[in-house]
């Protein structure tokens, strides 16, 4: 018989207890190099880098592991404590290796909180930002705000205001702005009576906004042709069509039937800069060209920087990557685009499997979703086989196009 999940009571209510955090993705140690040295499983091709920290993963004051050696599929700490082969770990602190990103501070009236914001800003929680004190050369604009709304509308000082106009007795709110001031993400509005809450809400974000940045960045370090190629096929809702080749059937996630047309078909590499509508879909096939298995995965980082896995499916097993000398692959999980904004899509492929679901990460802004669903959606990570295969022949590949609204 089906189930349908339901909630009764106070929804919006926290799950477990007020503030919990999300679980965290762990890595196992899978090697004792010497006395203080360590091997884990996952290296650059999972977000580890050389300098971050790691603790183990247990309550409270855990050993700390500096990473001092990464490799695509491993990485290699220091201890000063004991620690053993199936130990998890997880991160503590993240070391970029980019340019840093500049931050413009800006307030109408709550300078001496904007000092505590700032103060933030200091910790290796956001070392992937730099303060700046000049708006011209920001990345980002953080400008703290205390905005009222007269019939659902924004009240603004003047009609060529970018900015609404504070009011002293209105809760703050931080925004997040691009260099020209307007919003960077859609509800990216971070409340700040809290300033605890606050500043952790903040970091949270702008630490995925970096994890996006330096997924985008992963490039294979040589030129080469991926041995695995990705076609894309478009389709677009209609109300019927007669199945068959040109037409699918999908069902909603309330049970209803809906009906969709190929308007498309395009290989990986073609699909990039392209403007597709809101209300169509994509779906996938991978194709092995080569005499050798690879592991293949299909990632796509949305408008909202959400890092969701289309290949494999998050239910299969390790193994399901593999992709056998030769083999067409059709893929099971379609993505739907809704969001208006940048669309990436990412294709990784290894001789080896990997973790895929720590490179995962929710969307930055979250509408509408109450903590049992927050909680439901926390957890889905966890290290799911072991190997230990080290084999540098590994690759990447990625597209970018852009969703505009349907007319």
């Amino acid at each position: 018989m089906a189930q349908h999940p339901q909630i009764k009571g106070e929804h919006h209510r926290e799950v477990l207890a007020p503030g919990a955090a999300a679980l965290s993705p762990t890595i196992p140690i899978i090697r004792i190099v010497s006395k203080r040295r360590i091997k884990i499983k996952a290296g650059s091709l999972l977000g580890v880098t050389k300098g971050s920290v790691y603790r183990l993963y247990k309550p409270g004051d855990s050993p700390r592991l500096k990473i001092y050696h990464v490799t695509p599929f491993a990485s290699y700490a220091e201890s000063k404590s004991e620690i053993k082969v199936g130990d998890l770990v997880v991160e503590e602190s993240h070391a970029y290796h980019f340019t840093p990103i500049k931050v413009y501070l800006g307030a109408d009236l709550d300078k001496p909180l904007l000092k505590e914001i700032a103060a933030a800003f200091d910790t290796q929680a956001l070392g992937a930002y730099q303060l700046t004190n000049n708006p011209h050369q920001a990345n980002l604009q953080l400008y703290l705000l205390r905005p009222k709304q007269q019939d659902g509308q924004l009240i603004y000082g003047s009609p060529d205001d970018a900015l609404p106009k504070s009011f002293p007795n209105q809760p703050p709110e931080l925004w997040v702005l691009t260099p020209d001031q307007r919003l960077f993400k859609k509800g990216l509005k971070i409340p700040f009576s809290n300033l605890k809450k606050g500043v952790k809400l903040l970091q949270s974000k702008l630490k995925r906004l970096a994890r996006v940045r330096e997924l985008k960045t992963l490039k294979t370090p040589f030129s080469s042709t991926l041995a695995v190629e990705v076609k894309i096929e478009t389709l677009n809702q209609v109300p019927y069509c007669q199945k068959g080749p040109d037409c699918v059937e999908q069902y909603t996630f309330e049970g209803d039937k809906v009906w969709y047309r190929k308007t498309g078909s395009y290989r990986f590499s073609e699909i990039e800069g392209k403007t597709l509508n809101s209300d169509q879909i994509l779906s996938f096939s991978l194709h092995n060209n080569v005499k050798q298995d690879y592991y293949c995965y299909l990632i796509n980082i949305s408008p909202n920087d959400a890092i969701n896995t289309i290949f494999p499916p998050y239910w299969e097993r390790m193994e399901f990557a593999r992709l056998k000398k030769g083999e067409i692959r059709k893929v099971i999980n379609t993505l739907s685009i809704e969001e208006l904004g940048e669309e990436t899509l990412k294709l990784i492929i290894s001789p080896q499997a990997i973790d895929i679901s720590l490179l995962e990460q929710p969307p930055i802004t979250r509408l509408g979703l109450n903590p049992l669903e927050q909680l439901l959606a926390n957890a889905t990570h966890g290290w799911r086989s072991d190997t230990a295969v080290e084999i540098d022949d590994w690759a990447t590949g990625q597209v970018i196009f852009k969703v505009t609204a349907s007319e």
